[in-house]
């Protein structure tokens, strides 16, 4: 696998650089926690025909995978668009689906909780998200057009996104696009 390394300020983009990344082949939704990384993938003879890993990350190269917890039975992490982690919570999108949902998640244990809770947004089109992380308040997320685009957070408020907000930070290119839902952010 390979991995575009970008440099984000909150703000401003810097200039790609594509890093080998070995282990981390045939990713779907990605997110950051702590020092490890949480991601999707096909696995054929599953009982859902994907699963969730987790490798250890130091910001530099992506750890040998192993298998997250049991809810790799009932749960199919391959529908995931998009995923990030905050304060307990697992916030995700799904293919099909225009909503922004989110589920109770222990990091401890690596326990993905059962039931799924959809938040209040108005004026986005869920269905087109792409990864996506949280920055400093603002979800900042990639599309189907290849755009790199944020909106403001906040998951008290109802609506907790108003896409009237949102912002491009960086349309797609014969060099980058913003279109896979491996998206994650890493703080170094």
């Amino acid at each position: 696998g390979q991995l575009a390394k970008v440099p984000f300020d909150g703000a401003a983009l810097g200039a790609p650089t594509t890093v080998s990344q070995p282990t981390y082949t045939g990713a779907g939704a990605t997110w950051r926690v702590s020092d490890r990384i949480y991601w999707s993938h096909l696995v054929p003879g599953t009982p859902t025909g994907s699963r969730l890993d987790i490798s250890m990350f130091n910001g530099g190269a992506i750890g040998v995978p192993w298998e997250s917890s049991g809810y790799n039975d009932w749960f199919n992490p391959a529908a995931m668009t998009g995923a990030f982690f905050l304060d307990g919570r697992l916030y995700y999108t799904r293919a099909g689906a225009n909503a922004l949902y989110y589920r109770y998640f222990e990091v401890d244990g690596n326990y993905l909780g059962a039931t799924e809770f959809t938040l209040p947004t108005t004026g986005m089109t869920w269905s087109s998200v792409r990864g996506m992380a949280w920055v400093g308040g603002r979800i900042v997320y990639g599309a189907t057009d290849g755009a790199l685009r944020s909106v403001p957070f906040d998951p008290a408020g109802a609506p907790a996104v108003n896409g009237a907000a949102a912002t491009t930070l960086a349309p797609a290119t014969a060099a980058l696009t913003w279109s896979t839902p491996r998206m994650f952010f890493s703080v170094q």
